[in-house]
């Protein structure tokens, strides 16, 4: 495996692009700003990769995700910064009175935020492997609720979690996915009464045991 301690934003495309992400590329001459930025969407999560220092080998990038029109900027920003496992914060924009800022339309402002540094030696597996752990966050920070995962649906069959002796997380979710199976990360969370991040963390680490379909939410099935 190799290290890098710098990525061209076409190496930091390439990783998003084989995700599933959408990219477009402004360098920091075009679109006016001090730094390089990656447009990105995947389904209906947008967000930007801005690329810090020097063009054309960056040493990091931060992602930024907008949402809008909060009901309760301050009480959404505390419950979701309080949950484990996350790679990114939330946080509110916040004007010269110490009030929520609001945007032309009076929408307040809410941004979540995540830096990969490259400093030390970063692979690329570990640039997508952030990236994706950033994806998952995504889905709570905007709220996303997606017609199979309906609370109330039927949660599916696994007979094989039946008779299980007491066994690790990684066991559990390979009993959940055997017989040609693919759930969500949040199905397997309600059958094995886990945390869906937990879950995620190990399926991404796992990638010789696992592989999704690179949907938004992505299905996962063993390979």
């Amino acid at each position: 495996m190799s290290i890098n301690e710098t990525f061209t934003a076409n190496e930091i495309m390439e990783i998003l692009t084989d995700i599933g992400v959408e990219v477009t590329y402004e360098s920091a001459v075009d679109n006016g700003l001090n730094f390089a930025t990656i447009d990105c969407a995947i389904g209906p999560v947008e967000f930007w990769c801005h690329l810090m220092v020097n063009e054309p080998f960056f040493e990091s990038f931060q992602m930024c995700s907008l949402k809008l029109d909060t009901d309760n900027p301050f009480a959404f920003v505390n419950k979701y910064n309080d949950e484990p496992l996350r790679v990114s914060r939330a946080s509110v924009r916040m004007d010269e009175d110490g009030l929520a800022e609001l945007d032309e339309t009076s929408q307040t402002r809410v941004m979540a935020l995540s830096e990969v540094y490259f400093a030390g030696g970063v692979s690329k597996d570990h640039v997508k492997f952030s990236i994706q752990m950033w994806l998952e966050d995504m889905i709570d920070f905007h709220e996303l609720v997606f017609e199979d995962e309906n609370e109330e649906d039927e949660l599916p069959l696994v007979p094989e979690l039946q008779n299980l002796p007491p066994a690790t997380l990684l066991v559990q979710i390979t009993a959940c996915l055997s017989g040609e199976r693919s759930m969500t990360s949040r199905e397997m969370g309600r059958i094995l009464e886990a945390d869906r991040r937990v879950i995620n963390s190990i399926l991404y680490k796992e990638r010789d045991r696992f592989e999704n379909d690179g949907a938004q939410p992505p299905r996962w099935s063993l390979k």
